[in-house]
């Protein structure tokens, strides 16, 4: 055997490229040279306890010979917790642990009866530390069975993502002083005063969080994080309490170093927009470079704008270079005949490199584009497409107006108006120096040849337009445009 096998770091180095953990287990048989660093990174990452319950002899046929996958009964029922010989057999694995994923899934199934067979580790003592190495853990269990979570807590912890507001959440803080990202599941309905209460409690008690996802916090929990050095990603992902928020002596120190701050909510209503207006309204953000507002069912875009303003008057848009905002399924009746002039907004936010806006039809012309390239010099990426109720008012002139104001751009999402040729690309000289991605959504054309030539003449890196339609007779035309897009590259 080479030398270098003995060095541990070459060792976990070569066999780290072994995608197959029956090569990992084999090299573990084959030398003792080999055993603790195979047998390392075949444990590094698990889902669920059931691979570690297979090592005990007597469980590993009934884990694999025994009921279907799908069968409403558990292979655990009525089993025996662990002996004392078996929890060592048990635990000598899972110390070698470093990712953790326990959640009731077959692959990406979802069960209807969860079975966790936590019972068998009830002959652990509450002290015990299961997995003294544990870096990640991924907590999807529900109702009575998560009361087992302490097992799963260790002082190496890092990531931590939870279904739920636990009853032993506090001990987390306590247990993993390590802590640097904590998770909880966003709420479909606005949460308990206690709940909130446990979880403010719970993070105040957390002095190295780098990344927080949660529900909106109480305004105690809200101060401490604000003056937190390591906190950088914050994601509030639930309604909160109503009137959280609604005083008038909050008082918060800067989020010094937050660079990423994303709301993703399942409804957004009128006491949510308030509660997040005046977050925003008492924070500073001197670091703040990425904002997310995300609404994944029905609402209205009223609520939004109300959070959108307070950040468009705060200081933070003079830095903020990525912005998203996106309904998943806005309420077209509140749009109809009405497109959102919502784009002006976002004008005094200079330093901005990356605009995404999906949220119902948008007001745009040859004249606000114009307006907008002008106040964002540095953009790299610029969707504002929903097509929705909504007239294109974008014509190739005004677009590639625009386009000369912003050289570093490289993807373009829009709804143009591509039926009216106002431009002559023979006359014209102007040819884009970056942009690559253009996609033209639910744009109707009528004149294929033209409307390659000019993406040709003037966007030289634009291989292919990508559209909304693929099925219809606008989806031939673009396909024409493609097509004549490839003749034109291969006649160079």
């Amino acid at each position: 055997m080479h030398r270098a096998l003995l060095v541990s770091e070459v060792l976990q180095e070569i066999f780290s490229h072994l995608t197959k953990k029956k090569f990992l287990a084999a090299l573990a048989r084959t030398s003792k040279s080999f055993y603790d660093t195979a047998m390392d990174l075949l444990w590094a990452e698990i889902y669920n306890i059931d691979p570690l319950l297979g090592c005990v002899k007597r469980l590993h046929p009934m884990i694999y010979y025994g009921r279907p996958k799908y069968s409403s009964r558990s292979w655990s029922d009525g089993v025996e917790p662990l002996s004392k010989y078996e929890a060592r057999q048990f635990l000598r694995h899972a110390a070698r642990v470093r990712t953790l994923s326990i959640h009731g899934y077959h692959g990406t199934v979802p069960l209807l009866t969860p079975h966790y067979h936590f019972h068998l580790l009830s002959s652990l003592p509450i002290e015990t530390c299961v997995f003294p190495r544990l870096l990640s853990l991924n907590w999807i269990v529900r109702h009575p069975d998560d009361k087992y979570l302490h097992l799963f807590l260790s002082p190496t912890l890092r990531h931590c993502h939870l279904l739920t507001i636990h009853c032993d959440l506090k001990s987390i803080a306590r247990r993993c002083a390590a802590l640097e990202s904590l998770s909880i599941v966003h709420s479909e309905v606005p949460m308990a005063a206690h709940d909130i209460s446990v979880l403010s409690d719970t993070v105040r008690s957390c002095n190295r969080l780098v990344k927080l996802c949660c529900p909106l916090l109480d305004s105690a929990a809200l101060e401490y994080l604000s003056k937190l050095p390591t906190l950088v990603t914050m994601t509030i992902n639930g309604f909160g309490t109503d009137n959280l928020l609604g005083r008038d002596n909050l008082n918060f120190a800067p989020f010094l170093n937050l660079a990423a701050l994303y709301l993703s909510l399942s409804t957004l209503h009128f006491v949510t927009a308030t509660n997040f207006t005046t977050f925003i309204q008492h924070s500073e953000f001197p670091s703040l470079r990425e904002f997310k507002l995300q609404v994944l069912h029905d609402s209205y875009w009223a609520q939004a704008e109300r959070i959108i303003g307070a950040l468009s008057q705060h200081k933070a848009c003079q830095i903020l270079e990525h912005v998203e905002i996106s309904f998943c399924d806005p309420e077209p009746l509140e749009y109809l005949g009405n497109p959102l002039p919502v784009i002006r907004q976002f004008l005094p936010f200079m330093q901005l490199r990356c605009l995404q806006l999906d949220v119902g039809p948008l007001y745009l012309d040859n004249d606000l584009l114009l307006e907008a390239m002008s106040s964002w010099p540095h953009i790299e990426y610029l969707h504002l497409e929903k097509s929705d109720y909504c007239e294109p008012a974008v014509t190739f002139r005004g677009l590639f107006a625009a386009l000369r104001l912003c050289p570093h751009l490289h993807t373009l999402r829009i709804l143009m108006d591509a039926l009216f040729i106002d431009i002559d690309p023979k006359v014209e000289s102007f040819q884009h120096p970056s942009l690559q991605n253009l996609h033209l959504s639910d744009s109707w054309i009528r004149d294929a040849e033209a409307v390659a030539l000019i993406i040709f003449s003037m966007l030289p890196h634009v291989s292919e337009v990508t559209y909304s339609g693929y099925t219809g007779r606008n989806s031939l035309a673009w396909g024409e445009v493609n097509r004549r897009l490839r003749s034109f590259a291969q006649a160079v």
